[in-house]
């Protein structure tokens, strides 16, 4: 989660800074894949510095003011690459977006949904389970529970569920997939068809795969809401030992 939303922040603000978009614009994520190296990002006794380089290309204007672009993320830790990621965005003024999105609310009237066991998702606070219980229809299926209160997935007023929310949930159906095995999301393709609203709600559901011979097994998650694809994701799940 740290890597993507890293690639994801650090993309933003040289959109900002080295291609003057303007604050207040929106940036429409339509893809994101990141690939950590194994072992790579263990913590050490000492205090480690990354180094983040991003590389643009397919970059689209309309007139002087950017429209889309795809750009390429490697980090760095001293003279050894630990991971790299790739997005791609749409960037919309605020008078398109509204045109797009109209009037939807930015909070929800209805609680969220009590979450899953933080353990069984590889988080230690309740506040950070984007997972309600289980589906009794099925045994890897959920309900995104989506905190419009929680100080990060929800850090500005936000018409729909962020990308980065969805990421985490299909972060978190992996573990709970595999559960009670521990894994790390190693690596993770995931591709949104359409945003996720606030006020109906949204299916996440995971289907493993054989393990691999290096022990690692694939994950193809999928997020529904209405009837309609929201999102697909593909997560290689390394075990931690």
């Amino acid at each position: 989660m740290l890597i993507a939303e890293t690639i994801r922040q650090g993309g933003m603000l040289l959109n900002h800074v080295a291609f003057g978009v303007p604050l207040g614009y929106q940036f429409l994520l339509h893809d994101l894949t990141y690939a950590s190296m194994p072992g790579a990002l263990a913590v050490e006794p000492v205090p480690s510095e990354l180094t983040v380089r991003f590389t643009y290309r397919d970059v689209v204007r309309r007139g002087k003011q950017l429209s889309s672009m795809r750009y390429h993320a490697e980090l760095w830790m001293g003279r050894r690459r630990v991971a790299t990621g790739t997005t791609s965005f749409k960037s919309t003024s605020p008078a398109v977006y509204q045109r797009i999105r109209g009037d939807r609310p930015v909070t929800t009237s209805e609680p969220p949904p009590p979450g899953v066991d933080p353990a069984v998702v590889g988080r230690v606070d309740p506040a950070d389970v984007v997972l309600s219980a289980r589906d009794a229809g099925t045994s890897h299926r959920w309900q995104v529970r989506a905190d419009t209160e929680h100080p990060v997935f929800f850090d500005h007023p936000t018409d729909h569920i962020p990308g980065m929310v969805l990421l985490e949930a299909a972060r978190q159906a992996t573990q709970a997939a595999l559960w009670p095995a521990p894994v790390q999301a190693a690596e993770l393709t995931i591709d949104f068809a359409r945003y996720a609203e606030l006020n109906a709600p949204c299916w996440v559901e995971a289907e493993p795969a054989g393990t691999a011979a290096d022990g690692s097994v694939p994950v193809l998650v999928t997020g529904h809401q209405e009837g309609q694809t929201v999102f697909t994701a593909r997560v290689t799940a390394q075990p931690l030992t």
